[in-house]
């Protein structure tokens, strides 16, 4: 098992805008990132349910899919690759770690809130037209992957810039991947 070398982790190192993060660690907020994330299911299994027909669905349930597969593959490549500490790591009050301790960049859960909430909005369009019910679905998921995000920084899992990029990388995947199959 990794371990994290506390010598070696200078906080005035990290990016000055992310700094604050590594004051964080509110109890709780780690659980309520994940119940908010978790959430984010329900809303494309909901506009695919509104799409006109049987191949709809299907074609969107295979989207959803491959949006989840590219957004998370990348997420987990950076994470192997950049090994970048969580702001908790920085802490001289934790003691056990285990081998998650420097997969900060990027936020998995962010990412696949956003994916979550993007695919949604969009099939929401397709299945729903531009209706008060498919604007309120659009602000209803971007609220919820952004509370999401917002989240895993309070809980100490991420710093703002692994938010931010979790949030682009899931949008991204998201559009790409419905436009490439729309």
């Amino acid at each position: 098992m990794e371990t994290v070398d506390r010598q070696n982790l200078r906080s005035d190192l990290v990016f000055k805008p992310d700094r604050f993060a590594i004051q964080l660690r509110i109890r709780g907020t780690g659980m309520l990132s994940d119940a908010f994330g978790a959430a984010t299911c329900f809303l494309p299994a909901y506009s695919i349910s509104r799409l006109p027909s049987d191949s709809d669905r299907q074609k969107a349930c295979l989207v959803w899919l491959e949006a989840h597969l590219v957004s998370q593959g990348l997420s987990l490549f950076c994470k192997g690759v950049i090994r970048r500490p969580r702001p908790y790591a920085y802490s001289p009050f934790i003691f056990n770690t285990d081998k998650n301790d420097f997969k900060s960049f990027f936020s998995g859960h962010t990412t696949a809130a956003f994916t979550n909430a993007v695919l949604a909005g969009l099939w929401a369009d397709d299945g729903l037209g531009r209706t008060g019910q498919a604007k309120r679905l659009w602000a209803g998921g971007l609220t919820l992957a952004a509370a999401t995000g917002v989240l895993r920084i309070l809980s100490g899992n991420h710093f703002p810039t692994d938010v931010l990029a979790g949030a682009a990388v899931g949008c991204l995947a998201a559009d790409l991947l419905y436009r490439l199959h729309h």
